[in-house]
């Protein structure tokens, strides 16, 4: 059987290149080696990436978020870092405390979602026959309404 002319030219082509790249990496190492260099950096950096990316996805929704990834809150106050009293005197001040008919109205403007709830804390004392404890936080949630 005989091979098509055009088949030689292929692989003739194809042999040309490849020692031509051979050559030029064996002629130039430094570039050679400060391409591969920049290649690897390129792509662990990018996988570094990603990686935080994912861990800190998941992390939201299995720590931040116990409500999925269609819920939200709205809170009163919100403390990022260290605890500063001056700051917490002043943010209770500018941000009072969600009145019932406030929620009221957020319930009934809110018409996208599927369920609304309000939460109450209070620091309170327990007693049990002589003891005493103070500022225990009592809290009660739930889900208001379903719309």
């Amino acid at each position: 059987m005989q091979r098509h002319p055009s088949h030689l030219a292929n692989t003739a082509s194809f042999a040309e290149a490849a020692s031509a790249a051979a050559s030029s990496l064996r002629g130039s190492k430094m570039r050679s080696f400060l391409t591969l260099l920049g290649i690897i950096l390129a792509t662990t950096t990018l996988i570094a990436v990603m990686s935080v990316i994912n861990g800190m996805n998941k992390y939201i929704a299995q720590q931040v978020s116990d409500m999925g990834v269609d819920g939200f809150r709205v809170r009163r106050i919100i403390f990022i870092g260290n605890f500063d009293p001056k700051k917490f005197l002043e943010m209770q001040r500018r941000n009072p405390e969600m009145r019932r008919d406030e929620f009221q109205f957020i319930k009934d403007k809110a018409k996208l979602v599927r369920e609304i709830g309000m939460e109450a804390f209070r620091s309170v004392i327990v007693k049990y026959g002589t003891q005493t404890l103070d500022w225990i936080q009592l809290n009660r949630s739930g889900v208001i309404a379903a719309t």
